[in-house]
């Protein structure tokens, strides 16, 4: 166990495992040809269930198909997709020839598409027709004004210079939405055309010969951070961050050939893409979709059906799980493990994954986009009340600190820091075309600012309070959110909580609690104040307290607190409304 020494909050991590020095095309053709047998891949709402054989005979014919349409080693390929079979072949045919897979979140709209789009100059782009209301073909042809005189993988437009190919993958048979009609679009290039087995001697031998010449820091993905100021910046991840991190978070889950994950979230973001997938196959595990997006339903199917091991999700998803009206009638006896992150994890949700979903071995991971993502974690063999109340120790290859963000002096062990990593999971890429930003997040001796307050105790175990910028500064004294919320939601009648600052005229800022509460619960502000004064500090009691139906949340389930600042202020009247623009 590593610990911290001289009572300060810094800690380097065992380097006694060696770091995989490889690429993920080489790694992934070794878990597929040591278990070729094994399950490696379900898309329920596909019906897809393949083998690790099988799937690595798919992945070749995206690797052949993508060469054949000219894509080559630092093409940038767009993936604007659900969770679909079709996202991790792209992944692992991109850890082959050598392009850069970028991750698209499908609920941008337009404006941020064509953003994201431009600002890696993305080559071609993968897509579904439509998702959940969302008409992307629409969406492009308002930010490609070319596209109806463009041919395929001949397109030319001045908004994305780069751009050539747009290709469609047709999610009718599942989703069921109207067939896409190629005919009427004769710029689209159908994915069955790209995804192809018939292998031409000549560049079958050109696409794998470029492999053998690919380097494991080589860059493989781009993903966007999920800011909540500005536009996202792209990060850049290279092979070495992304496989070392998934095997180590498939180390700390002990998972094996027995083990099947259902991966509710996202694969464009960090948490489905390394957290799930690759953290799986790293270990010869099974990867388990349960639907195009989340569906709490659909995730307690999958379980059943599927016999599966291991769940991941954000707090709201296994909330919403929890809480399904149909929950008590499926067996997930067969669980016993995954991940809790994304956002901060309340504690008797914690508790009740443990109890009533059987996830007696759930961890918890903390992390950023940047850091390929974990640097912290819980193991499974951790005692119960360090898996709920803190994210974990220090992982192998990773250094943290803990530093008075104003000084940049390491704070005592017990003292509030910003948390600071620095190790080979700091993104190789850095911000894609914004080396100033890269500058700003990284300083001179390679640490990684998070902007994330915690405290770091004697054992090494630390605890995230939240972020900096959302502290609460109540006359002078610094709250975080995650004690109040933590409070709240140790009351039976609350569904969810989140607490955030708003004006006042006396302290500067006021405590906010946005209370979501259980069906046909009956709860008081007065109620809440109550319970609060038997438990935290009277200064953290919630001045005001709003009753809601919903939070607002981004499409990976995290809350956005920046929205519900604003939108709280407002409904208290402390701000005018125009002040939301």
């Amino acid at each position: 166990m590593v610990k911290p020494t001289g009572g300060m909050s810094i800690l380097v991590g065992s380097k006694t495992t060696p770091l995989l020095e490889c690429t993920i095309g080489e790694y992934f053709d070794w878990v597929a040809d040591k278990h070729p047998d094994s399950i490696a891949f379900v898309s329920k709402h596909q019906q897809v269930k393949w083998t690790f054989a099988k799937f690595k005979t798919e992945v070749n014919a995206v690797a052949r198909g993508l060469w054949r349409l000219g894509i080559r080693k630092g093409d940038r390929v767009g993936a604007f997709l659900p969770s679909l079979v079709e996202y991790l072949l792209l992944l692992y045919a991109a850890g082959k020839i050598g392009c850069i897979l970028v991750t698209v979140n499908p609920a941008y709209r337009a404006g941020e598409l064509l953003d994201a789009l431009k600002l890696v100059g993305v080559r071609a782009l993968i897509f579904v027709p439509s998702l959940r209301g969302s008409n992307y073909v629409d969406m492009l042809k308002s930010i490609i004004p070319e596209l109806a005189s463009s041919a395929p993988h001949n397109l030319f437009t001045q908004a994305i210079p780069e751009l050539r190919s747009l290709i469609v993958i047709d999610n009718a048979p599942w989703s069921g939405s109207q067939p896409f009609d190629f005919a009427s679009n004769p710029w689209a290039v159908n994915w069955k055309d790209v995804s192809v087995n018939n292998a031409n001697a000549i560049e079958e031998a050109q696409w794998r010969q470029a492999a053998r010449f690919l380097q494991c820091r080589d860059i493989v993905n781009v993903q966007f951070t999920s800011g909540t100021t500005g536009r996202p910046k792209g990060v850049g991840l290279s092979h070495r961050n992304l496989l070392n991190n998934g095997r180590l978070i498939g180390d700390k889950m002990k998972l094996t050939t027995r083990d099947s994950i259902v991966l509710p979230v996202p694969l464009y973001h960090c948490f489905g893409l390394v957290l799930g997938n690759l953290a799986a196959m790293t270990h010869g595990a099974g990867i388990i979709l349960p639907s195009e997006s989340f569906d709490a339903l659909s995730v307690l199917k999958a379980i059943q059906s599927e016999k599966a091991t291991g769940c991941h999700g954000v707090p709201t998803m296994f909330i919403d799980c929890l809480n399904h009206q149909q929950f008590s009638q499926f067996n997930l006896s067969s669980l016993r493990t995954g991940i809790m992150a994304g956002t901060s994890c309340p504690i008797e949700t914690m508790k009740e994954c443990m109890s009533k979903m059987h996830l007696r071995e759930i961890v918890i991971c903390y992390g950023m986009t940047e850091t390929s993502p974990v640097s912290l974690g819980t193991a499974t063999d951790d005692p119960l009340v360090k898996r709920i109340e803190t994210v974990g120790r220090i992982y192998d290859h990773t250094e943290i600190k803990l530093i008075n963000p104003e000084t940049n002096e390491i704070v005592p062990v017990g003292q509030d820091g910003e948390v600071c990593t620095r190790g080979y999971l700091i993104m190789e890429g850095g911000y894609f075309g914004n080396e100033a930003a890269t500058r700003d997040a990284i300083d001179a001796d390679g640490w990684m600012h998070t902007g994330d307050v915690g405290v770091m105790d004697s054992e090494g175990y630390v605890k995230i309070s939240g972020r900096i910028k959302d502290l609460i500064l109540r006359g002078g004294e610094n709250i975080s959110p995650l004690d109040v919320e933590n409070c709240i939601l140790g009351m039976h009648q609350v569904l969810n909580c989140s607490v955030v600052a708003v004006p006042d005229p006396r302290f500067g800022e006021a405590v906010c609690a946005v209370v979501i509460l259980k069906e046909n619960a009956k709860l008081t502000a007065d109620d809440i104040r109550a319970y609060c004064r038997q438990h935290i500090s009277p200064h953290k009691i919630p001045a005001y307290i709003l009753f809601e139906q919903t939070l607002p949340v981004t499409v990976t389930g995290k809350i956005q607190k920046n929205v519900l600042r604003v939108d709280a202020a407002q409904k208290l009247g402390l701000v005018k409304a125009e002040s939301k623009l």
